[in-house]
């Protein structure tokens, strides 16, 4: 379902910003310091449970000195004979 691949798309966003985070040899206090975010915040989204807004992608790449697009993961889509079809729905 659309929620599932949500979530998944969340934890995989998560799992990448805490490599690169690790990569830059930063705690999550450090990088929430310095992307002027709270803790909880880098927490939630490491751990996949929020989504993270276009301006706090910017944040966090001014942080890292990385662009905000090396912040998304690589995405590797199904084959399109496994992709949802986009399902209008007619008001009566």
């Amino acid at each position: 379902t659309l929620v599932n691949m949500a979530s998944a798309l969340h934890r995989l966003f998560g799992a990448h910003l805490r490599s690169l985070r690790e990569q830059h040899g930063m705690t999550q206090e450090e990088l929430a310091a310095r992307a002027g975010l709270h803790v909880t915040h880098i927490s939630l989204l490491e751990h996949g449970k929020r989504s993270a807004r276009l301006e706090t992608l910017e944040k966090l790449g001014q942080a890292m000195g990385i662009q905000p697009k090396e912040l998304l993961p690589r995405i590797k889509m199904p084959p399109k004979h496994m992709q949802i079809k986009n399902r209008s729905c007619k008001r009566t």
